[in-house]
């Protein structure tokens, strides 16, 4: 085989250049969005911890203070559901820029480098929005296997604590004291899935800097 000439040369080497600003370009734009997505996880999970503060301070305050703010506490557990639904999209929308379909995994593979991102961080597990999106279709599932018909949706207390139910009786379940989320056993530690929003945020911040 002819080595190029010096015209071909020039053609390939305009060809690899075009390729590489390309990539750059293309990563930029997903760095760009995980960006984005890091700060909606974290508006989100202030909107958490402000809900449970607002229900705390309502349940652990004087008593006349508690009879009158009581209709509160549906409106405030209507907003926590609503804040973890909505970090859950966000977490997911990370996990789906990292850790891409096989068709554009070698570009989720080289974000990951980029970013240092291990792939045993808990933000590549996406299960627990996946019960969440396709909540229905868990309900079907539910109410096909279900012999008592039991059910224990929207909870906010440690998973179990109520006695005589099994792990397939208890849906959306947050239990605010270790910050894990669970679903018929399947469980997400936010507190752990937030520590590594944080962290990616702070070397999406150090790269988009440079």
């Amino acid at each position: 085989m002819l080595p190029p000439t010096d015209e071909e040369a020039k053609v390939l080497e305009a060809r690899n250049r075009a390729d590489r600003q390309k990539q750059v370009l293309v990563e930029s734009v997903f760095v760009r969005e995980l960006d984005r997505q890091c700060k909606f996880a974290k508006l989100a999970a202030q909107g958490i911890d402000l809900a449970l503060q607002s229900k705390s301070d309502i349940l652990t305050g004087p008593a006349a203070a508690m009879q009158d703010r009581q209709s509160e506490l549906p409106q405030l557990d209507t907003r926590l559901w609503f804040e973890v639904q909505n970090l859950l999209v966000a977490l997911a929308n990370i996990s789906k820029i990292l850790w891409p379909p096989d068709k554009t995994a070698e570009r989720g593979a080289a974000l990951r480098l980029t970013l240092a991102v291990p792939d045993t961080s808990p933000l590549s597990r996406r299960i627990m929005r996946n019960h969440f999106e396709h909540f229905s279709e868990r309900l079907e599932r539910w109410a096909a296997a279900a012999d008592t018909r039991n059910i224990i949706d929207t909870n906010t207390c440690p998973a179990g604590a109520i006695s005589g139910f099994a792990s397939a009786d208890y849906l959306r379940n947050y239990d605010p004291f270790s910050a894990v989320l669970s679903f018929q056993g399947d469980q997400l530690d936010l507190k752990a899935a937030m520590a590594a929003v944080r962290d990616l945020h702070e070397k999406i911040r150090t790269t988009l800097n440079q």
